[in-house]
């Protein structure tokens, strides 16, 4: 996350000794009433499926789309690839439909593929903090699995914020395969950075996200993907997370994206604006060929 924000907002913090950073994390994007989800989806509305009423275990409806296939027209992607599932973790300031081109692009692949929004984002009522919405990952998860027939087929994919909300629940309950796209480290080390003194991040934040700690108790397969002209999350955030899988996650890729920033890793071109998150030039043959290699080597049988 940018640490210029931070250096302008935490010296208040320091000051008023009241003032929590949390907001800045989450960051939510609530969905107006009448927005439709996934409106702008590829997917062909029959093989689109929407919930809303997933209980999370303190009784928030976590809403969620997932993305099937049926062999008819307009299906595409390898059917051999349709057991397998992958559930979606966005970032801040996103939700379902503002997230679908990567949905997509999986679904594409023939993958089975799940979107969900955390409370906060999109149409899940509530307020977001660390526990809670480690809550709704757990709630989405679990139902996504019984979907797809068992934990066992079904892989997490993480995009910045998200990546600590797919890594918490790959470290406490496993997965098999899990991909981390422009992945934050550990909130006190972004606070480190950001003053440039040792201040104990919890002056700034209730929320530890700590992906460097969760790293090392993850054990499946690994994908971490990070552009070098990333100047949100700065690149060597997620080189120290993949260094820290060292001994644990296995096999495990490591890819730096060269001239990609924090929005278009998957992209063909880095220069044309992005549209909703999507890559205007569509998506890359290596991007391609990465998430296919650690999901099927994981998941396919």
């Amino acid at each position: 996350m940018r640490a210029s924000r931070l250096l302008l907002v935490a010296p208040l913090v320091v000051l008023s000794g009241c003032l929590n950073l949390d907001f800045f994390v989450f960051r939510t994007r609530a969905a107006k009433p009448d927005e439709d989800v996934f409106k702008s989806s590829t997917v062909p509305e029959r093989l689109r499926t929407y919930y809303d009423d997933i209980p999370s275990s303190d009784g928030v409806k976590v809403t969620m789309t997932i993305a099937r296939h049926d062999g008819a027209e307009g299906d595409v992607g390898d059917p051999a690839r349709n057991r397998i599932g992958i559930l979606y973790c966005h970032g801040q300031s996103g939700w379902i439909d503002s997230t679908h081109p990567r949905a997509d692009a999986l679904w594409r692949l023939g993958y089975t593929v799940a979107v969900f929004d955390a409370r906060g984002y999109g149409k899940t009522p509530g307020t977001p903090n660390e526990v809670a919405v480690a809550q709704d990952v757990d709630a989405a998860r679990a139902f996504f699995e019984s979907q797809m027939g068992g934990a066992d087929n079904v892989g997490l994919y993480g995009r910045s914020l998200g990546t600590a909300l797919c890594l918490t629940s790959a470290a406490n309950r496993g997965t098999k395969a899990i991909a981390l796209e422009s992945p934050i480290g550990a909130l006190q080390s972004f606070v480190n950075d950001s003053l440039q003194v040792n201040a104990p991040s919890e002056w700034f934040f209730d929320s530890v996200m700590d992906n460097d700690a969760n790293i090392q108790r993850y054990s499946g397969a690994l994908l971490v993907m990070h552009g070098t002209a990333d100047d949100f999350v700065q690149p060597k955030y997620g080189r120290r997370v993949f260094d820290l899988s060292d001994g644990h996650a296995s096999p495990r890729v490591f890819w730096s994206v060269e001239g990609a920033n924090h929005g278009n890793v998957p992209c063909n071109d880095f220069s044309p604006k992005l549209n909703g998150n999507a890559c205007d030039s569509g998506f890359s043959a290596g991007y391609l060929e990465r998430v296919t290699t650690l999901f099927d080597g994981a998941l396919r049988q």
